[in-house]
């Protein structure tokens, strides 16, 4: 519940989709008091793949009404995980707090299956190790190790996407790789603020590899002091 605002649920996990194809959820929600109420809506204006839209911005007592939410996925720029948070404004009033945000997430894939045999011939293979040990680092250094991604197929590698959940790990990828060459990308550690003990986190790439667009890398170092 917002407010005087009652909700279906607050949480919408659109699944996975593939690039250039639109979804759409709906949730409901409806006026429990006994007078009317406005209802309005606040969201990342950046994100302008996500549009939602209000069925009834006026709702009398005990009326119900929508929120619709359509994610554009040609017109998000990401792939991989997607998530954003909406949070509705009743009687004027902004329900900006974490417990009464919407959250709306999303996996985005690439769409493959509209490629012919010949293009699939021609299409690009991505070859990593899919370990990386970056060795010891004294606490608040950082320190770089080089991870190797070739491609040994014909067409360019595209890499849409390297990322970790782990802050404290940077990378500056390379846009594509193209056929039959491979290109080494610094992975960075920053220990700064970080407690010394042995860490390992996952990193996953995303590619236009038809045959492993995702692929997931186990990255471990140790925090001395």
């Amino acid at each position: 519940k917002v407010g005087e605002l009652s909700l279906q649920k607050n949480n919408i996990n659109f699944g996975s989709i593939r690039k250039g194809t639109p979804k759409t959820f709906e949730i409901e929600y409806a006026n429990t008091t006994t007078e009317e109420i406005t209802v309005d809506l606040v969201f990342d204006y950046d994100k302008t793949y996500w549009k939602p839209f209000i069925s009834m911005t006026k709702l009398a007592p005990n009326a119900t009404g929508k929120l619709q939410v359509t994610l554009q996925t040609d017109e998000c720029p990401l792939y991989g995980p997607e998530e954003t948070k909406m949070y509705f404004v009743v009687n004027g009033k902004k329900y900006t707090e974490p417990a009464n945000a919407i959250t709306l997430k999303a996996d985005i894939k690439e769409d493959f299956t509209k490629m012919t045999p010949e293009e699939m011939q021609l299409a690009p293979i991505m070859e990593v190790n899919t370990t990386l040990n970056i060795g010891a680092v004294k606490v608040g250094k950082k320190k770089s190790a080089k991870l190797v991604i070739n491609n040994a197929g014909i067409n360019p590698l595209l890499i849409h996407r390297i990322y970790s959940n782990d802050k404290n790990i940077g990378i500056v990828p390379p846009k594509s790789i193209k056929g039959g060459k491979m290109e080494e990308i610094n992975v960075t550690i920053n220990t700064t603020n970080v407690t010394p003990a042995i860490y390992t986190r996952e990193l996953t790439i995303i590619t236009n590899d038809p045959k492993r667009p995702v692929v997931r890398l186990t990255i471990s170092w140790t925090v001395e002091e």
